[in-house]
């Protein structure tokens, strides 16, 4: 079974603003939250406000990757918002929702309603912000979107408990109602194989419907069997976005753009991580700003480095000015584009010629060089 959330006790609650304290104390920018994801799901609300009255004390941020659940009792769009805006409210902190995407099918098409909402919690003067990444598909492990209760103990514990029939059958009854706890409808044909490390002689670039087609069981069976034997290796892209909403949510005034990746090299031996790692600012200067129009160049740039600065109170980096960190990326308007693909995401993106990382140059006409000048960024230092 799953853990229950419940309120944290007091010494619990100290414990862990003590913790938070030394973090900040050694430079931490401020605090980030994965509310989607087992354990931290299970955080009641009564914890949250506790630390977010740390991070204000101490004018940090609290960034949340918010709960795919509405704990707030309000309406199910905007129940993670709610928490987050009332975390902003209750308690007078920075706070900084990540990212904000609509997955659920029936509720396609109501970004607008979002940020009409975020707009006004700005304007009664709540100090948020919020990012978005340029893409209308997720990518990560397909175990995420198994039920708590089966991912509970980590990947061996799920293997042994997924190899007996009985509990196989309660699992695949649960999952083929929905994903995440507030049970999002399953679209299978939605759903792309990215890893499979031939487990069950699955191919990449299957949909779990064809290839549980394949196989001769149920989607939601083969999904938990796949998970089973392959645990955390396997990948799937979720097309459970649409590109009109992430454009709203990329244009509005409050919006910055996150990646949501990582500095990673190209050579991923065999992984598939989402294309968002090496192609999304490229994508926004591209797709974005020369082929949609959507933002000005020197909008799209501020989303992506000034504004960015600006939110953490970075103060030396984020623009081009005397005494700033010359961190520069030199790029042709006219040819810069993502080539990075679901995949194939390990492609550098083309149309950028220099990066300069605090005045050395670590890409120079195109190519990488050896330099490594990149630092740790303190909110002490």
């Amino acid at each position: 079974m799953g853990v229950e959330a419940r309120p944290a006790r007091a010494h619990e609650l100290a414990q862990m603003q003590r913790l938070l304290e030394r973090q900040l104390d050694q430079g931490a920018f401020g605090m980030s939250t994965g509310l989607t994801y087992v354990p931290s799901r299970y955080a009641p609300i009564e914890e949250l406000v506790s630390l977010c009255e740390t991070l204000a004390r101490r004018k940090r941020l609290y960034a949340s990757h918010a709960r795919d659940k509405d704990l707030m009792g309000d309406d199910p769009r905007y129940g993670p918002l709610n928490e987050l805006l009332h975390l902003g409210r209750s308690t007078g902190a920075r706070v900084q929702f990540s990212h904000a995407a609509i997955n659920t099918p029936s509720q396609w098409g109501s970004a607008s309603a979002w940020t009409d909402r975020f707009d006004a919690a700005v304007a009664e003067g709540v100090d948020a912000g919020f990012d978005v990444y340029p893409y209308d598909a997720s990518s990560s492990a397909l175990t995420q979107y198994l039920p708590a209760w089966v991912q509970e103990g980590g990947v061996a514990v799920l293997r042994e408990r997924l190899s007996d029939e009985a509990t196989m059958a309660r699992a695949e009854t649960e999952l083929a109602h929905g994903w995440s706890p507030s049970r999002i409808p399953w679209l299978w044909d939605k759903v792309v194989l990215a890893r499979t490390d031939g487990v069950l002689g699955a191919i990449p670039g299957k949909t779990l419907a064809q290839a549980a087609a394949d196989a001769g069981c149920s989607p939601a069976r083969y999904t938990l069997a796949l998970c089973r034997d392959g645990g955390n290796r396997i990948m799937v892209v979720l097309f459970y976005r649409t590109e009109e909403d992430m454009r709203t949510f990329l244009t509005c005034r409050h919006s910055m753009m996150g990646s949501d990746g990582s500095a990673i090299c190209f050579d991923q031996g065999g992984r598939q991580p989402h294309p968002c790692n090496f192609g999304a600012t490229a994508r926004v200067l591209g797709r974005f700003v020369r082929d949609l129009h959507d933002l000005d160049m020197a909008t799209a740039i501020a989303k992506m480095s000034g504004q960015v600065a600006q939110r953490l109170r970075m103060r030396d980096r984020g623009v081009l000015a005397p005494g700033m960190a010359a961190d520069i990326v030199v790029f042709d308007p006219q040819e810069v584009r993502d080539r990075a693909t679901y995949l194939a995401p390990c492609q550098q993106a083309s149309g950028i010629s220099h990066v300069f990382v605090n005045g050395q140059a670590v890409l120079r006409e195109g190519r990488l060089t050896d330099a490594l000048p990149g630092q740790v960024l303190r909110a002490t230092s």
